[in-house]
């Protein structure tokens, strides 16, 4: 479908809702729909030892558009789709029921997020850094199959979420066959801490994924891929190895986050293990970071999803005496490919967000990326952010 006709389609279905929701006074098809979505526009230079690879240019990294609602008390919908590289693809695709009897917590049908990783699981709208760390870039996110997620456990300290999916057979994740292979994944968090008064958090998890490696144009044996580049969106992969005949993946997390008023630390340490016919490869990595609001303000932790969430200036920019917040951040991490023969990728990402209000912002990163080569990487990023919504009742 063309980006322009499913736009067309997407304002006429949010100017048909309104145009009832104005007229209609008998019957009320929707209780609530929320329609937002986000642009994210980059500049990369990348400098790269190899000339050949060294890039400057420019993206759309994400251009979404969401509509999300509830048809009834317990019953709800996500339809988010992406609209950057010029071609439209399916997001968060699903339906969910809330509320369940006896057990509680919510079940989702469709395309989900696979629970893993705090860094992956923080929306873009609100991560610290202009890319997530390079360890939880390798988890495959957006697949096709039920996801349970319960955050009420032990008085709302305990979170547990569980997804069963199914591998897709195109980058979207939505088209599958049930012999193309199925996966497991679990995530608990748990919150040590959470002091609202002295904005004092403390965050712990441990995730866990079974994958079956797909076949790659219809090959009978499985293969499981590994493609890392530095923490840059446009850069070239600096890391690659295929495991042939691989015949399952098992990926386990640890995951912890801190934050003290306007400080903040949060780090993950991600164990990939790949089973071949012939071998057993283990790929440990990991990441660590620190952030901090010079300007006063924290990153707010949201309870019911266990991530966090939006930051929110004390004092929103203006062209006279408001200058929004403003929040460095500095990140070192490290994927190790050795057992594969491959090598080692280590990143240091120094960051500055600029706040302008809670719904846009200016973001520059400067990352030095070494992959043992004779000669470092580095890398400029600079990212203008917005992001909008609005609810509908």
């Amino acid at each position: 479908m063309k980006i322009t006709t499913t736009i067309s389609l997407l304002f006429i279905f949010l100017f048909q809702f309104l145009n009832a929701q104005e007229n209609e006074k008998e019957e009320k098809f929707v209780d609530k729909l929320t329609f937002g979505g986000r642009i994210m526009y980059d500049f990369n230079k990348i400098n790269h030892y190899d000339e050949d690879l060294s890039f400057t240019g420019s993206e759309f990294r994400r251009a979404r558009i969401e509509i999300s609602g509830e048809v009834a008390k317990n019953i709800g919908f996500l339809f988010q789709t992406e609209f950057a590289k010029g071609n439209v693809r399916f997001k968060a695709m699903n339906i969910y029921f809330n509320n369940l009897p006896k057990i509680g917590g919510k079940l989702s049908v469709g395309n989900i997020h696979e629970p893993f990783s705090l860094d992956q699981l923080t929306s873009s709208k609100y991560i610290t850094f202009i890319e997530r760390a390079t360890p939880t870039e390798l988890i495959l996110k957006w697949r096709t199959g039920f996801l349970y997620e319960n955050f009420n456990l032990f008085k709302g300290r305990i979170g547990l979420q569980m997804a069963y999916t199914l591998n897709g057979t195109n980058p979207g994740g939505v088209n599958f066959k049930i012999e193309d292979g199925r996966n497991l994944s679990l995530r608990a968090t748990g919150i040590i801490i959470d002091d609202k008064e002295t904005r004092q958090t403390l965050h712990l998890g441990a995730s866990f994924s079974h994958a079956k490696p797909v076949k790659i144009n219809e090959n009978p044996e499985r293969e499981f891929i590994i493609a890392v580049r530095p923490e840059a969106h446009m850069a070239s992969v600096s890391l690659f190895h295929v495991f042939k005949e691989a015949e399952n993946a098992k990926v386990m997390g640890f995951e912890a986050a801190y934050t003290l008023g306007s400080f903040s630390v949060q780090g993950e340490f991600v164990q990939t293990n790949v089973s071949t016919k012939t071998n057993n490869f283990s790929v440990p990595s990991y990441y660590a970071y620190i952030s901090y609001f010079i300007t006063g303000e924290h990153r707010p932790y949201k309870r019911g999803e266990n991530v966090f969430s939006r930051v929110k200036p004390k004092n929103d920019f203006n062209f006279k005496d408001n200058w929004g917040a403003v929040e460095l951040a500095a990140r070192y991490s490290s994927f190790d490919l050795t057992d594969a023969e491959q090598g080692k990728l280590n990143n240091i990402t120094l960051g500055v967000n600029w706040y302008l209000n809670s719904r846009t912002r200016i973001m520059y990163n400067y990352i030095l990326s070494d992959d043992q080569s004779p000669e470092k990487s580095n890398i400029h990023l600079l990212r203008f952010q917005i992001d909008f919504g609005k609810t509908f009742k």
